[in-house]
């Protein structure tokens, strides 16, 4: 009995744990999703400030500061394929965050701006 407990305890454990390979398979859905948006001709918002952006940013992306979406709604009507980005991706999605509650849902996160220049030199 208790064997048995112990390997039910063990495939409880085992199953709660995220599995890197879970997450990983994540990734590469998600990368293959950005890769096919890039080839869509998309609209590139980098949502970093404009200090950041005037480091260098992306070909043909435009500049939306995070804070400045709410005010600005109105230029992403419209507009399909919609890709944001900024470092990390933490303010990408709250950016799309706030665009999906505005009704504008064609939009894909691009995760870093560094990553998301790798993703646009193999495309």
């Amino acid at each position: 009995m208790k064997n048995i407990l112990a390997i039910l305890l063990l495939a409880f454990l085992i199953n709660c744990n995220p599995s890197t390979k879970s997450s990983e398979i994540e990734s590469v859905n998600a990368t293959k999703i950005l890769k096919q948006k890039l080839k869509e001709n998309p609209f590139l918002v980098d949502v970093r400030t404009p200090e950041e952006f005037a480091k260098g940013s992306i070909n043909g992306a435009v500049n939306i500061p995070l804070d400045e979406i709410p005010n600005r709604i109105s230029e992403f009507k419209g507009k399909k394929n919609i890709v944001t980005f900024c470092v990390t991706g933490r303010r990408s999605g709250e950016a799309i965050k706030i665009l999906k509650e505005n009704g504008i849902t064609d939009v894909t996160s691009g995760i870093g701006v560094e990553n998301l220049k790798k993703l646009e030199a193999e495309k």
